[in-house]
């Protein structure tokens, strides 16, 4: 599988993604072929990881393990200016695009019209959109891409609907989501919106 975000490209990337970060539990592979002053201009890792080996071997190829396909098709698209169809991203691909944007230190605002876009085709999807479990999984992702619109609309829905604490849930149990999380003054501030006296029902 190859994604060509540069023409001509002066770097390859060759992406694994492990079998621990799909559900077909297979390695898979892909070629990136990129823009290496796009992604030192973006990433302050990757500025590091290509200006180095390149001073000292001059190589165009290079290789990075863990997360998954689309969490970086999505991240290098982006830096490229080049979107991913809204249609084709998960909320589980959402989380590992989050991933990567942490483990490779890109500036999540490079992101947010992208993400932008992703909810406006969510908010089309009733079943996903009006999804108590998934608005918990929405929670994280608009708060990182500092999308207040959609958190304040799906903070409120789960306000109204829940009993107890509001907390973010993670799309899947996968051990590299534990650290991802937000503040808990975050979510108290969400539920002083609930008026006083009003008692939440659970659907």
């Amino acid at each position: 599988m190859d994604f060509v975000f540069a023409s001509p490209s002066d770097v390859t990337l060759t992406i694994i993604e492990d079998p621990s970060d799909n559900d077909d539990y297979e390695t898979k592979t892909a070629l990136f072929y990129i823009d290496r002053s796009k992604l030192i201009a973006s990433s302050e890792y990757l500025e590091k990881l290509l200006s180095s080996r390149w001073e000292r071997d001059k190589t165009h190829n290079h290789t990075l393990r863990g997360g998954s396909m689309k969490g970086m098709e999505v991240m290098l698209g982006s830096i490229h200016g080049v979107d991913t169809k809204p249609e084709s991203v998960s909320i589980v691909d959402v989380w590992y695009t989050i991933k990567a944007c942490n483990k490779y230190l890109l500036d999540p605002s490079k992101l947010m019209s992208w993400f932008a876009g992703w909810i406006k085709w969510i908010e089309k999807q009733p079943e996903l959109w009006e999804d108590w479990e998934i608005n918990r999984q929405l929670l994280f992702p608009c708060h990182f891409f500092d999308h207040a619109k959609a958190f304040q609309q799906v903070s409120r829905r789960l306000v109204y609907n829940t009993t107890g604490h509001i907390t973010e849930m993670a799309p899947t149990d996968s051990p590299s989501f534990k650290p991802m999380y937000m503040p808990s003054i975050v979510m108290r501030k969400s539920r002083s919106l609930i008026p006083r006296g009003y008692n939440p029902i659970c659907f």
